[in-house]
């Protein structure tokens, strides 16, 4: 131990880290679901809410345990309170538990995840961010296509000041019309200075 001791490293507990409760959910999710070959979309807004209340004990072990289990169990696309029982139980007790067991529909018959068809609200499903680095289709975003957005960007941002724009972005002014000639944004920069 004392060999091992020279520079100790502190971890605070998760409950001390709950901000980072639902970033680790979501590796795990989008890790599980891969092996079990399920499509996961993500958290509802109840599920979310219950795992970042919760205290976590058994810190990040007992949550990566919590989502293997919720997602090799469960019947919805997005995992929902009823998915987590252990979590549930130990939050609200064993009457709630029981209570949202019962009430969950179950379907009749043995119905593949990807088939079935998404029954939740919209309002109690976080939608994901989309990621500007990629494109609808899942590939990456061309550079010229981010640069463009960028310098877009920067010019509602400075308002047309052609100086500042360029300071801002570190390229020279000539180098600056140069990328507005190139992706037709002269028309954008003379109305923003106007």
């Amino acid at each position: 131990f004392y060999c091992l001791n020279v520079f100790p490293i502190y971890v605070p507990p998760l409950r001390d880290r709950k901000e980072d409760i639902i970033p680790i959910a979501e590796h795990f999710m989008a890790r599980f679901g891969a092996e079990a070959g399920k499509r996961i979309h993500g958290l509802s807004k109840n599920a979310n809410e219950m795992l970042q209340n919760f205290n976590w004990p058994g810190n990040i072990q007992q949550l990566e345990n919590s989502i293997f289990r919720a997602i090799f169990l469960a019947d919805n696309s997005w995992l929902q309170k009823a998915d987590f029982p252990q979590v549930n139980m130990q939050t609200n007790g064993r009457d709630e538990l029981l209570r949202t067991t019962i009430t969950q529909n179950s379907p009749t018959t043995p119905i593949h995840i990807d088939d079935e068809p998404l029954e939740l609200e919209t309002t109690d499903i976080i939608e994901p961010t989309p990621d500007r680095f990629l494109t609808e289709s899942g590939g990456i975003t061309p550079l010229a296509e981010l640069e463009r957005e960028l310098i877009i960007f920067a010019l509602k941002r400075y308002k047309g000041r052609m100086s500042q724009i360029a300071r801002s972005l570190k390229i020279g002014r000539s180098t600056l019309y140069r990328k507005l000639k190139e992706y037709g944004l002269e028309e954008n920069s003379e109305k923003s200075a106007a």
